[in-house]
């Protein structure tokens, strides 16, 4: 599908952005892997059977909240297995495995940094325009609104990014993008995407399909002659095999599949629900120091029960002991801390708080160092759970 003259101007602009960007981020990411812990990296290595390299990139990405160890290492070595089946692969030598690390390192934190957030912001907006379209009976105008906002969001946003993406990914194919870019937006799992995708096709052609009978309506003109055969355009694109989509038609897709986050009452089946952690009159804290993942993280945590919450606060506060000793604190001074941070921000009526991050603090100090991590989870985990989760704690 075509795009008009104003948006390939804005789809150009994004373009050259997000090459600075990628520029700063690819140097920033190689020096942060220079300095990463080696023990810590060969440890990951060890335990995912994967190469040392992709281990110190993947410790990165957890560090930075971008995804836990083992989604980074997933998602790595399943672009090494992509490349190998295409006739690309990446030679076996640790220099080519750090430049491919390194490079798919950027991309990761592109897609599920300031990509995903870009999409939530426009779809937030793009839902409550949506909505409008129910009115009966239908307005032409709406129609048009509705088309030119996805249209600007699928060619200026979406597009730009993934046209990149396929340049710098050998052989990739449509399909290719979807399962990449779709699983970052949609938070499914590959075999979820996988068994929806002729459902949210037949979905996203009904909708051009309706929006194509609602303009049509509209006087006769020129303009809306092209209009109705770019739409169709479209509505034919998203009608071809997943592996040979026009890219154009992928970027729709994509924005069909994003969940769609609205103040006023989704209606689309693609939502996400649940209640963000709260701080005062804040809806979770400023995220700006290890500390602030913590506490948002266990307010997150507090939705799961059993076994699933042990698993996934274990996950989190080894990210908050990981970003906390690369900053340079020993460890029982992360474990004081973390305590003393837990009193203050949960308001917990502990009259020996002190006491309590010293005995931590003595417990930590007494294990071999590749047994302080697990010990300094478990520690607090266990304070979390009596203090902040049990009956004597206070939120």
């Amino acid at each position: 599908m075509l795009l008009e003259p104003d948006f390939e101007k804005l789809a150009v602009r994004s373009q050259q952005r997000l090459v600075r960007e990628f520029a700063e981020r690819y140097a920033s990411l190689r020096e942060r892997v220079r300095r990463t812990p080696m023990d810590e990296a060969r440890a990951i290595a060890e335990r995912f059977g994967c190469p040392l390299q992709v281990a110190q990139v993947a410790y990165l990405l957890d560090l930075e909240g971008i995804l836990s160890v083992g989604e980074a290492v997933d998602r790595l070595t399943a672009e090494l297995q992509r490349r190998a089946r295409v006739g690309q692969a990446v030679p076996n030598i640790p220099g080519n495995i750090m430049e491919f690390a390194i490079g798919e390192g950027k991309w990761l934190e592109h897609i599920f940094g300031s990509f995903v957030r870009d999409i939530e912001l426009k779809t937030r907006e793009l839902a409550n325009l949506e909505a409008t379209l129910d009115e009966d009976p239908p307005s032409v105008e709406k129609a048009i609104s509705v088309l030119a906002a996805r249209n600007r969001t699928a060619g200026t946003v979406i597009l730009p990014v993934i046209r990149t993406w396929v340049k710098e990914h050998p052989g990739a194919t449509s399909e290719d993008v979807m399962m990449v870019f779709g699983t970052a937006l949609t938070k499914w799992s590959p075999n979820t995407l996988r068994g929806k995708l002729t459902e949210i096709r037949d979905m996203v052609r009904a909708f051009f399909r309706r929006l194509h009978i609602m303009i049509s309506g509209a006087v006769d003109s020129a303009t809306m002659d092209l209009t109705l055969e770019r739409l169709q355009g479209l509505v034919d694109g998203l009608g071809a095999p997943f592996d040979s989509m026009p890219l154009e038609a992928m970027a729709h897709f994509l924005l069909h599949v994003a969940p769609r986050l609205s103040g006023r009452g989704d209606r689309t089946r693609y939502v996400i629900r649940g209640a963000a952690s709260t701080r005062g009159n804040m809806a979770e804290p400023e995220m700006k120091t290890p500390y602030d993942f913590m506490e948002r993280d266990i307010h997150l945590a507090r939705r799961r029960i059993g076994n699933e919450r042990r698993k996934y606060l274990d996950e989190r506060l080894a990210r908050v002991m990981r970003a906390l000793k690369y900053l340079g604190h020993e460890r029982t001074d992360i474990v004081r801390s973390c305590i003393a941070e837990a009193i203050e921000r949960f308001h917990l009526d502990v009259d020996d708080g002190e006491h309590l991050a010293e005995e931590a603090a003595v417990k930590v100090a007494g294990v071999p160092e590749e047994e302080s991590e697990e010990t300094m989870v478990a520690v607090l985990r266990g304070f979390i759970e009596h203090y902040i989760y049990g009956e004597t704690g206070n939120e």
